[in-house]
C-alpha cells in the first residue's frame, strides 16, 4: 500500500546485507515506487507478503525457512530494479514452399534477473543466431519431423485448485462473436483465503470430491450434480463476476444498494422455480444424495413417509405471466415458465398460509384478513399480505 513507501529504502538497505541481495542496481535515494506495485486500489484482505524489518541470517534458519525466506525477500529487492531487457531475432527461411523459423535470444541488460536466486536453468541461457540480412542463402544442415501427442490436463491437487479459485477472473473467456461484457470483474476470486479451503473440505464431506493420491476426483455423486445444474446461471463462473464488479460499484457509489439486493432477491426467486423444475435422473446407487434423500422420507417412528409430489394447481394461471398454470408443491405454489420466474412459498414468517390465503393472493394480490405472524426475534404482529410490483409477497399493516 502506499503509506509503506516511507520506510522502504531502509527496509531495502537491510536485505541488501545478504550477500545474494546485493546489487548495485538500486539507488536507495530514488526508488522508483512502480504503481503495479504501490497501488491501494488493489489492496483487498491484506498487502502482499513482505520480509519485516528485522534483520535476519537466512544462514541461521533450516533450509526450508531460508528458501521461503528468501523467495520473499528477492521478489521485493526485484521490485525495485531495472527491466530485464532482451534482443530477441526471429529469421524465416523459404524452401520449396515450405517455411522455416528459426529464433534467438540476447540479454541486453540482466535487470532484476542478476538476483533471480531460484531461477530455472534456462533463464540466463541465451541462443545467439549468426548476423543474417534479408536474401542470404543458408544450408540446410537436419530436418526432422517428430510426432508427439498432447497430454491431458492433470489432475487437480489441492493447491493447484486454491490457485484457480482465487484467480477465477482469469478463466472467464470471451467468445469470438461476443463483446467484453463490462459487468463482469476480470479479477475476482472464488471466496477468501479464510472460506477457499472450507469450501473443498465441504464438497468431500458430501462425497461430490474425494482424493486420490494428492489429487482431488470427482465421484459419481459429484458428476451427477454437475450434469444437473451445469446448464443453470448458478453454475457459470461469470455470475461470480458480476456481483463482484456490483458489490465494486456500491463501495464506489456508482450503484445503489437497493437496486443491488433487488436483483438478487429475483435471481434467487428464479433461481428456486429453476431448480424446482428440473427433471433429474435418480441419484447413483448409495450415493450422499440418495441417502440423503431417504432419511429425509422417514418420519421419526422410522416408517416411510411419502415421497413429495406436484400437481396442476386450482387456483389456475399465474398471477405474474398470466400464461401458465402454476404448479403446487408441498411447500410453494410455482409458475412452470423459468422466464417468469413466480414463486409464492406457503409459509410466511413461521406460520402456514391457509389456503384461503392462497387463493387471495393468486385472485386479487391480497388477502383480505389480518392475521398474527411471528418476527425473526420472536415477536407477534398482525398485518395482511400482498403482491408488489415484482410479485413478491409483502406485509400490509392496516391503520
Amino acid at each position: 500500500s502506499n503509506d509503506m513507501k516511507k520506510g522502504m529504502p531502509a527496509q531495502i538497505k537491510k536485505l541488501m546485507l545478504i550477500p545474494s541481495l546485493k546489487t548495485d542496481s538500486i539507488n536507495l535515494e530514488k526508488l522508483n515506487y512502480s504503481s503495479r506495485y504501490f497501488n491501494n486500489a488493489k489492496v483487498t484482505d491484506h498487502h502482499a507478503i513482505i520480509p519485516s524489518t528485522q534483520h535476519v541470517n537466512p544462514e541461521s534458519l533450516s533450509k526450508d525457512e531460508a528458501n521461503v525466506y528468501m523467495l520473499i525477500a528477492s521478489s521485493l529487492v526485484q521490485s525495485f530494479m531495472p527491466n530485464c531487457l532482451k534482443e530477441l531475432t526471429t529469421y524465416t527461411f523459404t524452401e520449396e514452399g515450405h517455411t522455416f523459423v528459426a529464433k534467438g535470444t540476447v540479454i541486453k541488460q540482466a535487470g532484476w534477473r542478476e538476483i533471480s536466486i531460484f531461477a530455472s536453468k534456462n533463464d540466463n541461457e541465451e541462443e545467439k543466431l549468426p548476423q543474417l540480412k534479408t536474401g542470404d542463402t543458408t544450408n540446410i544442415v537436419d530436418v526432422r519431423n517428430p510426432e508427439r501427442k498432447t497430454k491431458a490436463p492433470p489432475l487437480l491437487t489441492e493447491a493447484m485448485l486454491l490457485s484457480l479459485m482465487e484467480r477465477a477472473g482469469d478463466l472467464v473467456e470471451v467468445a469470438e462473436d461476443e463483446e467484453e461484457d463490462d459487468e463482469i470483474e476480470n479479477k475476482f476470486s472464488l471466496g477468501t483465503p479464510a472460506t477457499r479451503a472450507s469450501m473443498i473440505e465441504l464438497l468431500q464431506r458430501r462425497e461430490y470430491i474425494k482424493k486420490q493420491g494428492k489429487a482431488l476426483v470427482p465421484t459419481d455423486n459429484g458428476l451427477f450434480i454437475y450434469d444437473v445444474i451445469k446448464e443453470l446461471p448458478l453454475a457459470d463462473i461469470k455470475t461470480t463476476g458480476k456481483w463482484e464488479y456490483a458489490l465494486k460499484c456500491i463501495q464506489n457509489k456508482t450503484l445503489a444498494k437497493d437496486k443491488f439486493q433487488g436483483e438478487i432477491e429475483k435471481y434467487t426467486h428464479k433461481l428456486i422455480a429453476d431448480i424446482l423444475a428440473l427433471r433429474p435422473p435418480p441419484a447413483p446407487a448409495g450415493s450422499y444424495q440418495q441417502r440423503y434423500n431417504s432419511k429425509s422420507t422417514k418420519s421419526k417412528n422410522g416408517k416411510t413417509k411419502a415421497a413429495p409430489t406436484k400437481t396442476a394447481s386450482n387456483l389456475g394461471l399465474c398471477p405474474k405471466c398470466k400464461e401458465k398454470v402454476l404448479i403446487d408443491y408441498p411447500k410453494s405454489l410455482t409458475c412452470p415458465d423459468k422466464g417468469c420466474g413466480f414463486i409464492l412459498w406457503k409459509q410466511m414468517a413461521k406460520k402456514d398460509l391457509s389456503a384461503t390465503a392462497l387463493k387471495q393472493l393468486v385472485k386479487s394480490g391480497e388477502t383480505k384478513t389480518a392475521v398474527n405472524f411471528k418476527s425473526s426475534t420472536g415477536k407477534t404482529f398482525k398485518a395482511r399480505l400482498a403482491f408488489d410490483e415484482q410479485y413478491k409477497v409483502v406485509f400490509k399493516f392496516d391503520r
